[in-house]
């Protein structure tokens, strides 16, 4: 079958050689490249609009079928969508330097190269293992997050459609707790699906936005959609009558964390109609030191001091600092009334 090919087509790439990653004895699982004539048509079941329209492959990237066994992993972060997770896709075509972190925060005994988003892994038949997963009495009543490593509604998604065949494979279960994180307008294709999952299991999207500011924004998500389509998709969730929450991810100390850029997002959020505002603190492990000053030298020079102090050797602010950061997000969030009541669909 497919699958390596490079945008924009037609130009194709030449099969991947046989490197780690490739063969059966990866901790990837078996993962086959072959030459493709051409993508599979972007055109499928679900709402279109502009929005949806707009999110399409920036550079050109190769694509390799990933065979795996089991799709469903424990959560390595308390309180970011449950006990289990899961990723349609490895590796990602918007990713940034905060999103190979959180990969590794979540999955730190999987290997994960900075640079991996010219290589996106399609697990092609993740349904079906999800389904054989899904028979278990284990997971029954289970939470599971989608999208805790890579973005589930990146543009392969939606030429590939794994993300939504996971979705249909979940219509034929009952009792799940389901929680979505993306920075995708293309989750909007999806919002009839996701309404009636709504009908079987609880389901929760959550929409990750760093910053409102466009100079800041692309300092922090270069490649990702546009502040103002991502609220827009914000929106069209809870008009869906979905649970939806604005994710603030990565609360970066002094660059994205004052009241003055703060307010306008969480004003943004309430407009739309989010049921809640949620932010995840900056850590700094060791793994990460070797990138984040050279992109914080890069990116905001008059901060690389401070980050030093802040942070020593340690991983994390100290307590005291740790609360002063997130001072003006708390207050924001009580005074703006967040989390807001949600009685579910009506």
């Amino acid at each position: 079958m497919f699958i390596q090919a490079a945008l924009p087509l037609p130009a194709l790439a030449h099969p991947a050689p046989q490197s780690p990653e490739n063969r059966s004895s990866s901790p990837f699982g078996r993962a086959r490249a072959q030459p493709a004539a051409a993508l599979p048509s972007a055109r499928g079941p679900g709402r279109s609009d502009l929005d949806i329209d707009s999110v399409r492959s920036t550079f050109e990237a190769e694509y390799l079928e990933l065979r795996t066994r089991s799709l469903l992993e424990r959560a390595r972060v308390s309180g970011r969508g449950g006990a289990w997770t899961l990723d349609p896709y490895r590796g990602c075509e918007w990713e940034d330097p905060f999103e190979a972190q959180r990969f590794a925060r979540r999955a730190p005994h999987r290997h994960h190269r900075q640079g991996s988003r010219q290589r996106i892994f399609v697990k092609s038949k993740a349904a079906a293992v999800l389904g054989r997963q899904l028979r278990s009495e284990r997971f029954r009543g289970r939470s599971i997050l989608i999208g805790a490593g890579t973005d589930p509604y990146q543009p392969a998604e939606k030429h590939f459609g794994v993300t939504r065949s996971i979705l249909e494979e979940l219509l034929e279960f009952r009792g799940l707790n389901l929680s979505i994180e993306t920075r995708s307008p293309l989750i909007a294709r999806d919002l009839d699906l996701l309404a009636e999952l709504d009908t079987r299991h609880t389901v929760e999207v959550s929409i990750r936005l760093a910053a409102l500011h466009p100079a800041l924004l692309g300092k922090l998500e270069p490649r990702a959609p546009s502040a103002e389509a991502r609220l827009r998709t914000l929106g069209k969730i809870a008009r869906e009558g979905l649970s939806s929450r604005l994710s603030c991810d990565p609360l970066l100390p002094g660059i994205n964390t004052s009241e003055d850029l703060l307010r306008p997002l969480f004003t943004a959020a309430l407009e739309a109609g989010a049921r809640d505002v949620t932010g995840t603190l900056f850590s700094l492990p060791p793994s990460s030191r070797s990138w984040f000053f050279p992109w914080l030298e890069r990116e905001f020079p008059n901060q690389a001091g401070q980050y030093r102090q802040l942070f020593g050797w340690r991983d994390h602010l100290s307590p005291m600092q740790h609360q002063v950061t997130l001072a003006p997000f708390q207050q924001l969030r009580l005074e703006m009334g967040f989390p807001r009541p949600f009685l579910g669909r009506g």
